[in-house]
C-alpha cells in the first residue's frame, strides 16, 4: 500500500518554496486512528492554493505513464525563471508496517520555446522486497538528467548503472533511445510503458542459466548468460540488489497507485461541467493490470462495455445510497438505452443516468447543477471514506455546496474516513469541523508559502482564530496582504467613472 506523505514545490508559479505535509506522515497504517488523512488549504486569492492541486496533476500524469500537458507545464514557470521542480513523498507499507519511504523528484527546464524534463529521480530509505537487503538504507534507484532535450540521458548512480548496462549492450541502446523518445513525447523518463519492459528484461538477464564464469574475468559481459546475481561480479551484484531489483518492484507499484487510487479534480479542467464527472474503477491497465478506470459525464449518455457497465451499476447503487442520506428522497438509477456497435467494432451499451426524487424521474442532465456537483463530489469522497490507499485532491471543494452540508461531509470524512483528502476552499465552515492539524494556511511569503496553525488549543474556535490571524497576525508568516475598504470604494468609483468617460467618448465619436 502507498500513501502520500508530502508535496514540495520549488519555483512553481508564484511559489518559490512550499511544502504540504500530511498529518499522518510517519505513522504506520496499523497505528492510524479512525479518520481520513485530511489537508485543507486556506488563504487569500492568488496565494498558491490551486498551484498545489495543479502540481499534483502534473505528477500524476508522469507517474501513471500518461505523460504531461506541455501547455500546463509552460504555464507553470515562475516569472523570470527557466526551471521549476516538484517532489512528492510516498510511504510504502506491507502487512500494516511502513517498510519504505520513497521520494520522487522532477525538474522542468525551458530554453525559449523548448520545454523538457531536465531531471527525474526516484530515491528513498528502502528496505526492499529482497531479504538479502533487509536493513533499510537511503539510496538513489535512478536519476536521469539531460542538459537539453537532444542530449544523451545521463543515468545515476553512474557506477551502478554502468555495471548493470554492461550486461547487455542492446538493452542499453534501446533504453537510451526510448528515453529520448519519451522526452520528445512528453512522458516520464522513468515511468514509461516502453522503458519498463527493458528494465524487466535487464532484471531477468541476471537469472539466465549456463553462466560462463570465465567471461567475467575477461570483461566480456555481452556473452554472459547470468546464472544468478551471486555468480556475477560484486559490482553488478550490488547494483542489482541496491538499484535494479527495487526499481523493477516499485515502478509498477507506484504506477498502479496513481492510476487506480489517485484522483485530481481541478477547476481549470472541469470548469465547463463544474466537476460534473464521475470516475469508476474497473481494474487498471498499467504494467499488465486489468482495465483502466472509466470517466463519465453526468450530463450526457455514456457508452460502456460489459465490464464497465457492471462496475458503473455497482458504483451508482452505492452513490445513490449516499445521496439519499444527503438529499432525502433522492435516488440515482442507470437506464439501459440499448446496445450498439462502437466505432472500434466493440459491442457497447448506451446508458443514461436518471434522477428520482420522491418518485419523479427525470434525466440527470435535467437536474440542478448543485445535485450533479454533489454526486461528483460524493463519488470521490466514497473512495476516501472506504480505502486506506485512496487519495483525492479537489480544488475549490466548497464551490456550489451548501455550507452546512459541506461541514457535515468533511466532519464524517475526518472522523470516520480511511484514505487521504487534499482540498482548497474559501468557505470557513471546514475550520469548525476539522482538526487544526488538517488545516494549512497559504501565506503572503513566496519563500515559505505554506504553514500550519500556531498556538491553537482545543478550546479555541479555529474559524475565529483564522480571522484573528488575518486581522492581527500571530502566525509565523503573514496570511493576508492587507486591504483597505476605503481604497476599494475609491477604486470601484474610479472604474465606473472611467467606463462612463469611455462611453461618452465613443458616443461623441459616433456623432461626428
Amino acid at each position: 500500500m502507498l500513501r502520500i506523505s508530502y508535496i514540495e514545490l520549488v519555483d512553481y508559479k508564484n511559489t518559490e518554496f512550499g511544502v504540504i505535509q500530511f498529518p499522518s506522515s510517519g505513522t504506520d497504517p496499523k497505528d492510524l486512528a479512525p479518520g481520513a488523512d485530511v489537508v485543507g488549504i486556506y488563504g487569500q486569492n492568488g496565494s498558491g492554493k490551486t498551484s498545489v492541486v495543479n502540481s499534483l496533476e502534473i505528477i500524476k500524469g508522469l507517474l501513471s505513464g500518461d505523460g504531461y500537458s506541455i501547455s500546463t507545464v509552460q504555464d507553470s514557470f515562475a516569472f523570470g525563471k527557466t526551471q521549476f521542480s516538484l517532489a512528492i513523498g510516498l510511504e510504502h507499507s506491507l502487512g500494516g508496517v511502513v517498510r519504505d519511504i520513497l521520494r520522487y523528484d522532477v525538474e522542468f527546464s525551458k530554453d525559449k520555446d523548448v520545454i523538457w524534463v531536465s531531471r527525474e529521480k526516484l530515491s528513498g530509505r528502502l528496505t526492499g522486497p529482497v531479504p538479502e537487503k533487509a536493513k533499510p538504507s537511503h539510496r538513489t534507484l535512478i536519476e536521469i538528467s539531460q542538459a537539453s532535450p537532444m542530449s544523451v540521458p545521463v543515468l545515476s548512480p553512474k557506477g551502478s548503472w554502468r555495471s548493470l548496462l554492461a550486461a547487455d549492450s542492446r538493452i542499453k541502446t534501446d533504453l537510451l533511445v526510448n528515453m529520448s523518445v519519451a522526452q520528445r513525447q512528453h512522458y516520464s523518463l522513468i515511468f514509461n510503458h516502453d522503458i519498463y519492459p527493458l528494465l524487466r528484461e535487464l532484471h531477468g538477464r541476471a537469472y539466465r542459466s549456463d553462466n560462463d564464469s570465465s567471461s567475467f574475468a575477461n570483461g566480456d559481459f555481452d556473452s554472459v548468460d547470468w546464472g544468478a546475481p551471486e555468480s556475477a561480479p560484486a559490482t553488478f551484484r550490488d547494483a542489482f540488489y541496491d538499484v535494479l531489483n527495487p526499481l523493477v518492484f516499485f515502478i509498477p507499484v507506484i504506477g498502479y497507485h496513481f492510476v487506480s487510487n489517485v484522483e485530481i479534480i481541478t477547476t481549470l479542467d472541469h470548469a465547463a461541467c463544474s466537476m460534473q464527472l464521475m470516475t469508476v474503477n474497473t481494474d487498471v491497465e498499467r504494467y499488465g493490470f486489468g482495465e483502466p478506470p472509466v470517466t463519465l459525464r453526468l450530463y450526457k449518455p455514456a457508452e460502456l462495455n460489459d465490464l464497465e457497465y457492471e462496475a458503473v451499476c455497482s458504483s451508482i447503487a452505492g452513490i445513490s445510497q449516499v445521496m439519499a442520506s444527503l438529499v432525502p428522497g433522492f435516488s440515482l438509477e442507470v437506464k439501459n438505452l440499448g446496445n450498439r456497435i462502437s466505432d472500434v467494432g466493440e459491442e457497447v451499451r448506451r446508458v443514461e443516468f436518471i434522477s428520482n426524487r420522491d418518485g419523479v424521474r427525470i434525466p440527470l442532465r435535467c437536474e440542478s447543477e448543485g445535485i450533479r456537483k454533489l454526486i461528483s463530489l460524493t463519488t470521490a469522497l466514497v473512495q476516501v471514506h472506504t480505502k486506506q490507499d485512496a487519495f483525492v485532491a479537489i480544488d475549490e471543494l466548497d464551490a456550489g455546496v451548501f455550507e452546512y452540508l459541506l461541514g457535515e461531509l468533511l466532519g464524517v470524512i475526518g472522523d470516520f474516513g480511511r484514505g487521504q483528502l487534499l482540498f482548497t476552499a474559501h468557505n470557513l465552515r471546514a475550520l469548525e469541523t476539522l482538526n487544526a492539524r488538517s488545516i494549512v494556511l497559504s501565506t503572503a511569503n513566496p519563500k515559505n508559502r505554506f504553514i500550519k496553525f500556531k498556538g491553537h488549543r482545543t478550546t479555541n474556535n479555529l474559524r475565529d482564530q483564522y480571522l484573528r490571524a488575518i486581522n492581527l497576525g500571530g502566525q509565523d508568516e503573514s496570511v493576508y496582504v492587507p486591504t483597505n475598504k476605503y481604497e476599494i470604494d475609491e477604486a470601484l468609483y474610479s472604474a465606473a467613472a472611467q467606463t462612463a468617460d469611455l462611453k461618452a467618448d465613443h458616443q461623441a465619436g459616433e456623432g461626428q
